[in-house]
């Protein structure tokens, strides 16, 4: 093992971008390998935080490269950056996803990193550094997520840099190469690759006996699928299952968020058209999966769980083949 050194983070940002893929990051003790980044290069990168020159926030990023920048994102996940170049030159590496946590978010909160580690030094510190075990893996360049604030030129750069040799990459199935994922968009791809080892035990990835288990498949829609849970307590309940590995909001862009939401819209008003309910409830969910999903439940008055919330899986009601096949077809045709 050899931990990186001042030279490494105070050259070019792509380059440090590109070269820390691969590498392991140390916490603590913890190790995690990186298996993507993105860079941020200076004021003249709108989509950058120093784009707006040298505040109280970003006086960080104008320190020598190795030095951490951590900031927290939407008041609940901590970021954690690399700061490359020179004194002055305001660019970093955000780590925005290792193989054993698929987010920037994740990753913190997984080794603990917070901003307590703001302005640390990689190169120095006793707790946190980044090592090369030898490992020299394919890298795969694609467009930085959740910047489209920024100008198009800035949004269009390949500065995400992604490990390329997962064997989810190919396979078939939820995960990987599936219905759904756009050349266009390799964040899709990454978010399933990082997670690759899971995707055999994971019932929305892989379906067949797994997803047997508690529902059956209907069909996608726009970024997910859609579910017939299999427990039918509340006639026409559901689930809308975001269709990569990711458990939090706020790991994916905002755009793959309004289609999510557009999903579960499209469900619900399927619901109420298909079984008239005077109510649907929601609820999401993500710590017990890979992926982030939403229960909807149909509610009607005077019946179970009527003004109460409703229980995760009463276990109460379960129907012939014939009868979810029939549901099924209803919710289809309101689609």
């Amino acid at each position: 093992m050899t931990r990186l050194n001042r030279d490494f983070f105070r050259r070019p940002c792509p380059q440090v971008a590109r070269d820390l893929v691969g590498k392991l990051l140390v916490f603590r003790g913890q190790r995690m390998r990186i298996c993507e980044t993105e860079c941020y290069c200076g004021e003249s990168d709108t989509a950058c935080h120093a784009s707006r020159g040298r505040t109280p926030r970003t006086e960080v990023m104008y320190m020598i490269g190795g030095t951490v920048y951590v900031y927290l994102c939407y008041g609940i996940h901590y970021m954690l950056n690399l700061v490359t170049g020179e004194e002055d030159q305001p660019e970093a590496v955000l780590i925005r996803a290792c193989v054993e946590a698929p987010g920037p978010g994740l990753l913190t909160k997984a080794l603990g990193i917070t901003g307590e580690q703001n302005r640390d030094d990689v190169t120095r510190s006793r707790e946190l550094w980044v090592e090369d075990d030898g490992f020299r893996p394919e890298i795969t360049l694609a467009k930085r997520v959740g910047i489209g604030y920024a100008a198009r030129e800035d949004q269009d750069r390949l500065w995400r840099f992604v490990l390329a040799s997962r064997p989810a990459l190919t396979a078939e199935g939820f995960c990987g190469t599936m219905k759904g994922i756009r050349p266009d968009n390799p964040a899709q791809i990454h978010r399933n690759e990082v997670m690759g080892m899971k995707d055999q035990t994971c019932g929305y990835c892989m379906g067949g006996d797994i997803l047997a288990g508690f529902g059956i498949k209907i069909c996608d829609l726009r970024v997910s699928q859609l579910i017939l849970f299999k427990e039918q307590s509340h006639p026409g309940r559901v689930i809308v299952a975001y269709r990569d590995h990711v458990s939090e909001l706020v790991d994916i862009s905002q755009e793959e968020r309004d289609l999510f939401f557009a999903d579960v819209a499209q469900a619900a008003n399927a619901i109420h058209k298909a079984f008239h309910p005077d109510k649907v409830n929601y609820g999401a969910y993500g710590d017990g999966g890979c992926h982030l999903h939403f229960h909807l439940v149909p509610k009607y008055k005077d019946e179970f769980e009527w003004g109460t919330p409703f229980a995760m899986n009463p276990g109460k009601t379960y129907l012939t083949q014939e009868a979810y096949a029939e549901m099924i077809q209803k919710i289809k045709d309101n689609l």
